[in-house]
């Protein structure tokens, strides 16, 4: 803790210094750092490339220890080969079959058994790494018929009396099961005589070939018994190596081998005292340290067919000697890193002194300027960045003072402005809108705009309004909306809200202008109301006209057939009066749609199947206009869902629409299409004037017609298009055309198809009843 304060006290002694001291300081270190950081990199790269070359240099080493002693082994095998193609075994043998005598050339079996004792004898005189060479029947348990020793020194045949029985011996049950064309090379064990470790205690590895009869039987064995101790010295003395070595196997028996002292050390397992080093007993690491010394460690195995020794070679090196590379690169790097030290704490000293004499007169001259407001006297010629700094006091100075001017502007607007950020959280409001909602500024400041605008915003487009929940999130920058705001005391308010963007230098920000139009949605009220109430009273009288008007034709209609104008007359009062209800009917619907009071029966119904009927049972729409009505369907019938008599209501209308406007005689066509099994479209073709390019964008708005003469002449209020867009955008779907001027128009409903799971119950219908339209797109 008392260190922590100490490092925080003078952090705060090195913050109040001078500018050109700590730069100074700054230089120095990050130079002191980089020359640490790049001396410590080359003297690990130095390091990693020693240890390299020492590791491949040992490898070399040991590569050719373990050559030399591979090659004492393969000469074992050899001669136990070469002994058993002389000609005393298989005579031996063949003497033995034959109750004594060679059938062959009549030697007897004791003058083949003294050509072999000779013959071993002269292996012996010349290998001094052999200590015995025996041949060994099965017959008695395993009785040497042949031996012969190196004994002190003294090659002796061993007479018969004195062979013995090795059936119980390792190395015989491991020759049984060895193939005659093998080898088998025994591990390092005393020498045993009679059962029992021989006193000479002589380390001895053996070599061991099964012999067998010309029937392919086993008949025995060869075995030389080698001393591993001066196998190992001969390896060594004739590779020479100039590096500490440990040859050991996996019992740990080594010899030790130094390049000074020759052999140092030998130890076997069966020795008493036997304590072999420690670093024998590390496994897994081929390069490793241990005291001080660095060792490379080689693995091979001796034998045929997997039946050898596995040696392990450790060829050591002194570290210190193997990093004198490395250790000159780390003193060079300390003497580099000193003197760069040096050059660039002096080199630093002179440019700090150039780089801060101007700032000083920077630093004058702005201090003048805020004590007395006069124009600030600075130099801002330079291109260096000086100038640059200076140039930036200036542009400062003079947004400074626009800023003041725009300060005034937000402060006096009468409408309520906020300052938002992307995200959506408000950064400043004026004052009006503080009235206007009765917070203090400083209480919305970093809240989410959602605490003014809880149900978000309403944008009219297309005739329709959508219900947005942030506008920011969509970037309608420029557009005009409603929304339903919450003043602090929960009272709502109706606004009407403006969204412009804010671009500053460092951020961007977005303006919301907001103005109060409670009163005129308040005279909509009344109007809807009004609009309402007209309505429902004019739909009671009209029902009551059309019925008087249809029984009054059919009760006069015998004398009607010699009064023609009586008759016209009493038929422009039906149509008028048809006119008229659906008129009403469709002003009912729109303010349904208005208030989302229009409620939708969902079910999933056969697409194909329902157009069909629709069509069907219309048909008299289209002789009313003297044109056919054409089925073309084509989309396999995929379920949908939707309110069958809403879909025949929107339906209906572009069918009247295409029969009013298609000439006389003509065909309207009706098609459906499967839009690759994800949804279906339903097209409705006429033949008519199409529609003019500068009505397409208004087709779909409440009492939008493109010619009053047309209009007149066919009928229409204009809201039939904009209620099938609404109904069928209830569905999930939507509504499009297609046209050409004097040619005809298409107009396109397009339906998402059921999915498999609700598809599987057709006639099945939706229990709830849903408000799945609130004016809302």
């Amino acid at each position: 803790m008392r260190s922590l304060v100490v490092f925080v006290a003078g952090l705060f002694d090195f913050m109040s210094v001078s500018l050109r001291t700590r730069i100074l300081v700054l230089v120095v270190t990050v130079t002191v750092s980089v020359a640490m950081v790049v001396g410590f990199a080359n003297f690990i790269q130095a390091r990693s490339m020693s240890r390299a070359a020492a590791e491949a240099e040992l490898y070399a080493e040991a590569r050719a220890i373990s050559a030399h002693l591979e090659s004492a082994f393969q000469i074992a095998n050899d001669h136990a080969f070469i002994l058993r193609n002389t000609p005393p075994i298989d005579g031996m043998i063949r003497a033995q079959a034959n109750g004594g005598v060679d059938p062959y050339d009549g030697s007897l079996y004791e003058t083949w058994r003294e050509r072999l004792e000779a013959i071993f004898t002269s292996h012996l005189q010349v290998q001094s790494e052999y200590t015995q060479l025996r041949f060994i029947g099965l017959a008695d348990q395993g009785r040497e018929i042949v031996r012969v020793d190196r004994m002190e020194g003294e090659i002796r045949v061993v007479p018969r009396s004195a062979l013995q029985r090795k059936s119980d011996e390792f190395y015989f049950q491991a020759a049984l099961s060895t193939r005659p064309s093998s080898t088998y090379t025994s591990p390092i064990t005393v020498n045993r005589e009679q059962g029992a470790p021989a006193p000479d205690q002589v380390p001895t590895v053996r070599t061991v070939l099964p012999v067998a009869r010309s029937d392919g039987q086993l008949y025995g064995m060869l075995v030389i018994n080698a001393d591993i101790r001066i196998v190992l010295e001969n390896a060594l003395a004739a590779a020479t190596p100039t590096y500490d070595v440990y040859i050991s196997d996996s019992y740990n028996n080594y010899i030790h081998y130094s390049p000074s002292d020759g052999i140092m050390n030998s130890q076997f397992s069966f020795e008493e005292g036997f304590d072999p080093p420690e670093l024998l007993s590390r496994d897994g690491d081929d390069l490793f340290d241990a005291e001080g010394v660095t060792y490379a460690s080689y693995r091979f195995q001796t034998g045929q067919d997997g039946q050898g020794i596995d040696f392990r070679v450790l060829i050591g090196e002194p570290t210190h000697e193997l990093m004198v590379g490395a250790y000159a690169i780390r003193q060079q790097s300390i003497l580099l890193a000193v003197s760069l030290v040096v050059l660039t704490a002096i080199g630093s000293l002179l440019f700090v002194t150039s780089l801060t004499r101007p700032l000083g007169q920077l630093t004058d001259a702005v201090r003048s300027y805020g004590q007395n407001r006069t124009p600030m006297d600075l130099d801002v010629s330079d291109n260096d960045e000086i100038g640059e700094l200076g140039r930036a006091f200036c542009d400062m100075i003079r947004a400074l003072e626009e800023n003041e001017l725009t300060a005034n502007t937000f402060e006096n607007i009468i409408d309520g402005l906020i300052l938002i950020t992307p995200d959506g959280a408000i950064q400043a409001m004026n004052p009006a809108a503080s009235f206007m909602f009765g917070y203090a500024e400083n209480e919305l400041v970093g809240q989410d705009v959602s605490v003014l605008l809880p149900d978000g915003a309403r944008l009219e487009r297309d005739g329709a309004f959508k219900q947005i929940p942030c506008f920011i999130d969509h970037h309608l920058v420029g557009e005009t909306f409603e929304a339903v705001a919450k003043q602090k005391n929960s009272t709502p308010l109706h606004v009407e809200l403006t969204l412009s963007e804010v671009q500053k230098p460092d951020t961007l920000l977005f303006s919301l202008l907001m103005r109060d139009i409670s009163a005129r949605k308040q005279m909509e009220v009344m109007k809807d109301e009004f609009v309402s109430t007209v309505n429902h009273e004019l739909r009671t009288p009209l029902t009551s006209m059309l019925g008087s008007l249809s029984l009054l034709k059919k009760r006069l209609e015998t004398k009607l057939n010699d009064d023609d104008k009586a008759s016209m007359l009493l038929n422009m009062a039906q149509r008028s009066c048809d006119r008229l209800t659906l008129l009403v009917n469709d002003i009912l619907d729109l303010e349904k749609i208005a208030a989302g009071k229009l409620e939708y029966r969902m079910q999933i119904i056969p697409c194909d199947d329902l157009v069909q009927d629709v069509v069907e049972s219309h048909r008299m729409l289209g002789e009313e206009h003297g044109v056919t009505f054409k089925l073309d369907l084509q989309a396999d019938d995929p379920p949908v869902r939707l309110d069958v008599s809403r879909f025949n209501q929107a339906l209906v209308n572009l069918l009247s629409n295409a029969a009013k406007y298609s000439p006389n005689g003509e065909v309207v066509t009706v098609s459906t299409q499967n839009m690759a099994g994800q949804s279906i479209r339903i097209s409705v073709s006429d033949n008519g004037p199409g529609i003019p390019e500068d009505f397409q964008s208004r087709l779909f708005d409440r009492f939008s017609q493109a010619d009053s003469s047309t209009t007149r002449r066919v009928g229409g209020n204009g809201l039939g298009l904009n209620i099938t867009k609404t109904l069928i955008e209830a569905f999930d779907g939507e509504v499009s055309f297609d046209t050409t001027v004097g040619v005809g128009t298409v107009f396109h409903i397009t339906l998402p198809i059921a999915s498999p799971e609700a598809a599987q119950s057709p006639d099945e219908m939706d229990e709830n009843f849903v408000k799945l339209y609130q004016g809302i797109a």
